[in-house]
C-alpha cells in the first residue's frame, strides 16, 4: 500500500502466479525430455520459447472473451483508470511486469536445465528477443479495442519476429542477431511500450471511437453465414443444433477456412523469399496441433469477465436435457473441428508441389524420390534447409503408410480419427465446466496426473540410458500404469454412479455410450492389425493397456453430461 508501482506489480504477480507454475513445470518437463531423448538444445529452446515468449493469458483474461477470440482486446486494469495514478506509470509498470517476468522465467528454467544435463542452452540473445514480442504482442492486446488492430498486429508480430529468428545464427549453444536486428528488437520494444501508453490513455479517456463496442468483421461475417439458415421451430433438436452452429461452429468452419487459403499463399511466396520458407513450414506444421488446441475447447461456451467464469444464463436455463444439450455442444463442436482439419491438410497436400520452386530441377527430382536420404538428403538440407526434406519425407510415409490399407482399414482409419477427435472436444469440454465448478481439485489433480506422467517419462528414459538401479525404476514402471488404470476405473464408477443419482444419465444414455465405445473398439482393432499388432501376439499384462484408449470415449461419454449437470443445477 506504500507505493502504486509496487501495488500494481504485486496484483499482476497474484493474476500470474498459477499460470506461471504451469508454465514453468511444462519448460522443465518438456525440455527435459528433449534433453534426455536426443532431441537436442534446440528442441528445449522451442519448448521453452513456447511457454516464457507469450504473454500471460491470464491477464487477458480479465477483458472476458473467448480463447478461440484471443479474448476481448483493451486495456485490463480498468480499475486502475480511477486512482490517481498516471497512465504512463501504471501501464509502463504493468508492461515492464510483462517482459521482465518472461526473461526470468525463461533464463532461470535455461540455467537450470543446462546446470541438470550439462548442455549449455542461449541466454541472452534469446531474452532480448522475449522482451521484444512481449512488448509487442501486449501493445497488440492492450492499445485499442479494435479487433482488426488485434488480429492483423499479431499475424504482423509472428512475421517479423519470425523472420528475424530465421535471420539470427543457430550455432547453438549460440543464438546470435546481427547488430541491425538487434536495432530492430528495441525499436519495436520501445515503440510498443508508446503505443500502448497512448491508446490506454485514449481507453482512460472514453474515447467513443475506442471504448464503443463493435461485433467486427468477423462477428458480422459469423452472423451472415449463420443467417443463411433460420433458426428452425419445428423441434427443440433442431433449434439447439442451430444455436451451436450460431454461437460457435461457424467460427470454426471460418478460421480453419482461413488457414486453408493462407498455405498456399505462404508456400507460392516463400519460392523467390528464402526466409519466409520457415514461416511456411511452421503453418503447415502447427496448423494441426494449433487447431486442435484453439479451435477444440469450450465447447461449453464459457465465458470470462474480469476474472470470472460462468455459463451463459441461456444454456442454464433452457428446459432441455442436460445430457442430450452436451452430446449436441460436442457433436456440433467435433463436426465443424473435423471439417476445418479436412480443408487445412487438403489444402496442404495440393500445395506441397509448389515447394518446387524451392529447389533447383535436380534436387527436385531427388526430393520427390520416395526413397531419397542419405548424402543426398543431406546435400538438399544444406543448400536449401530442412524444411523441404521434413515435408516430402512426411508426404512419402503417409502415402505409404494409407494409400497401401485396404478398403475397410481405411474406414476403420476414418472413424478412428472422428472418435478421437469426439473424445479431445468432450474431454476439454468436461475439463472446462469443472474448473469452474471445482477450481482448486481439478488443478491439483491435473498438476499430480502430469508430474507423475513426466517422472515416468524421465525414469523411463534413463533406464534406456543406463542410469540409476535398472531393477527398482523398472518394478515401478510396471506398478504404476496399473494404480493410475484402477484410479481410473473407481473414478469413473463414482462418475457413473453419481449421474445415475442425480438423473442425469439414463439406461438409454448408457446404451448409447457403449455403443460408441463397441464401434470404437472395433475401429482400434482393425487399425491395429493393419499396423502388424495383434492382440494374440501381446503378453496377457499388455493387452489391457493395448485397449485402454477405446474406453476414452466411454468416459468423456459419461464425464461431459455429469460436468455440465454441475454447472447448470449447482
Amino acid at each position: 500500500m506504500r507505493s502504486p508501482v509496487a501495488a500494481i506489480l504485486w496484483e499482476n504477480w497474484r493474476l500470474t502466479r498459477v499460470e506461471t507454475a504451469s508454465r514453468l513445470a511444462a519448460g522443465l518437463i518438456g525440455g527435459s525430455l528433449g534433453l534426455l531423448n536426443g532431441s537436442g538444445v534446440l528442441f528445449a529452446v522451442m519448448i521453452l520459447l513456447s511457454q516464457h515468449g507469450l504473454f500471460w493469458l491470464s491477464t487477458a483474461k480479465l477483458n472476458g472473451g473467448r480463447f478461440i477470440d484471443g479474448y476481448k482486446p483493451g486495456f485490463p486494469f480498468h480499475l486502475l483508470y480511477a486512482r490517481p495514478v498516471g497512465t504512463g506509470v501504471a501501464v509502463g509498470t504493468a508492461m515492464a511486469y510483462e517482459a521482465a517476468s518472461g526473461v526470468v522465467w525463461y533464463l532461470l528454467t535455461a540455467a537450470t536445465l543446462s546446470a541438470a544435463f550439462g548442455q549449455s542452452l542461449p541466454l541472452l540473445s534469446i531474452a532480448v528477443w522475449i522482451v521484444a514480442v512481449r512488448l509487442w504482442l501486449t501493445c497488440v492486446q492492450w492499445a485499442t479495442h479494435s479487433r482488426v488492430v488485434q488480429y492483423v498486429g499479431s499475424g504482423a508480430a509472428a512475421l517479423f519476429l519470425i523472420l528475424l529468428m530465421s535471420r539470427a545464427d543457430w550455432t547453438v549453444p549460440r543464438v546470435d542477431f546481427t547488430p541491425v536486428d538487434y536495432g530492430l528488437l528495441a525499436a519495436a520494444a520501445v515503440l510498443s511500450v508508446g503505443v500502448t501508453v497512448a491508446g490506454v490513455s485514449r481507453q482512460r479517456r472514453g474515447d467513443p471511437r475506442l471504448m464503443v463496442a463493435h461485433a467486427g468483421w468477423l462477428g458480422r461475417l459469423q452472423g451472415w453465414l449463420a443467417g443463411l439458415l433460420p433458426c428452425p421451430t419445428s423441434s427443440p433438436t433442431r433449434a439447439q443444433l442451430w444455436y451451436e452452429l450460431r454461437s460457435g461452429g461457424v467460427m470454426v468452419i471460418v478460421l480453419g477456412a482461413v488457414t486453408a487459403m493462407a498455405i498456399p499463399l505462404a508456400f507460392a511466396v516463400s519460392g523467390p523469399i528464402a526466409d519466409l520458407r520457415r514461416l511456411a513450414f511452421s503453418l503447415v506444421v502447427m496448423a494441426w496441433p494449433g487447431m486442435l488446441i484453439f479451435l477444440g475447447g469450450n465447447a461449453f461456451g464459457l465465458r470470462r469477465n474480469q476474472g470470472r467464469v460462468f455459463a451463459s444464463t441461456f444454456d442454464t436455463t433452457q428446459p432441455y436435457g442436460t445430457a442430450r444439450m452436451s452430446w449436441i455442444k460436442v457433436l456440433v463442436r467435433s463436426v465443424c473441428l473435423m471439417a476445418a482439419l479436412v480443408m487445412v491438410f487438403t489444402s496442404a497436400w495440393a500445395s506441397l508441389p509448389l515447394t518446387r520452386g524451392w529447389v533447383t530441377a535436380e534436387q527436385w527430382a531427388t526430393v520427390t524420390d520416395p526413397y531419397f536420404g542419405g548424402p543426398r538428403a543431406q546435400a538438399i538440407v544444406e543448400a536449401t534447409g530442412a524444411e523441404i526434406v521434413v515435408l516430402w519425407k512426411a508426404h512419402h510415409a503417409l502415402r505409404e503408410a494409407v494409400f497401401g490399407m485396404a478398403g475397410h482399414e481405411k474406414a476403420a482409419l476414418v472413424v478412428l480419427v472422428m472418435l478421437g477427435v469426439i473424445a479431445l472436444v468432450s474431454l476439454r469440454a468436461a475439463i472446462g465446466a469443472l474448473l469452474m465448478r471445482y477450481r482448486r481439485r481439478t488443478i491439483g489433480a491435473g498438476a499430480i496426473a502430469l508430474v507423475g506422467a513426466a517422472m515416468l517419462a524421465l525414469l523411463s528414459i534413463s533406464v534406456r540410458r543406463g542410469i540409476g538401479p535398472a531393477a527398482i525404476a523398472g518394478a515401478i514402471l510396471y506398478v504404476v500404469p496399473w494404480i493410475a488404470m484402477a484410479l481410473a476405473v473407481v473414478g469413473g464408477g463414482y462418475v457413473l454412479w453419481a449421474a445415475f443419482r442425480e438423473r442425469v444419465l439414463t439406461t438409454r444414455h448408457i446404451a448409447a455410450v457403449a455403443l460408441g465405445s463397441i464401434v470404437s473398439g472395433a475401429a482400434w482393432l482393425v487399425v491395429l492389425g493393419a499396423a502388424g499388432v495383434t492382440l494374440e501376439s501381446l503378453p496377457a499384462t499388455d493387452i489391457l493397456r493395448t485397449v485402454a484408449p477405446v474406453l476414452l470415449l466411454a468416459a468423456t461419454g459419461v464425464l461431459t453430461p455429469w460436468a455440465l449437470s454441475r454447472i447448470r443445477h449447482s
